[in-house]
């Protein structure tokens, strides 16, 4: 009987908190969180050398690298960046350390291979990366469809479980008492 008791207890408390709501701010009191952006991270690539670190995010209708010195981490300013491969021509500084290549067309989903040169008035170098653009998401992603939320249906079912749960137990309670009832007198 006992643990009858036990079970239930616990299958009461699982319920109980399964179907608990989830917890939102309110007001406008932020808690100095930062918001939270449902779009994904652009497309990136990255690689170094012994002078060279370079990271390149794919924007809408463009390339954007990022090169610095790889020792200091100090934004490379003036130079020469070619790009070969995949997508080709000369990136144009846009400011100290940033450098776009304008696309024609947006890339389609897959590897592409890039070599980038990096000239500088005292170095120069060859970067080798690649630039893995995903599949598009479909809708149901996107719109966080079937992402763990309980649903109506799963709601019903927990708050069914724990009031069969509760019935158990006061019928288990009522069966006890009126057996030690029956055994007292």
């Amino acid at each position: 009987m006992n643990r009858i008791r036990i079970a239930l207890g616990c299958a009461l408390t699982l319920a109980t908190v399964a179907a608990a709501p989830p917890a939102f701010g309110h007001g406008g009191d932020d808690h100095g969180a930062p918001p939270v952006t449902s779009q994904p991270l652009l497309p990136r690539t990255a690689a170094e050398s012994p002078d060279f670190e370079l990271v390149g995010v794919l924007e809408p209708g463009r390339i954007v690298f990022y090169v610095d010195r790889h020792a200091s981490n100090e934004p490379v300013a003036g130079a020469r960046v070619s790009v070969e491969g995949a997508f080709a021509g000369s990136a144009a500084e846009t400011a100290p350390g940033v450098y776009a290549l304008a696309l024609a067309a947006a890339p389609s989903a897959g590897h592409h291979a890039l070599t980038l040169a990096i000239e500088t008035a005292t170095d120069a170098d060859l970067l080798v990366a690649t630039l893995d653009v995903p599949e598009p998401a479909d809708a149901a992603a996107e719109d966080g469809v079937g992402g763990g939320a309980l649903g109506a249906a799963g709601f019903a079912a927990l708050a069914g479980a724990a009031v069969l749960g509760v019935i158990a137990m006061r019928t288990r309670r009522r069966r006890t008492a009126n057996h030690d009832a029956g055994l007292s007198t």
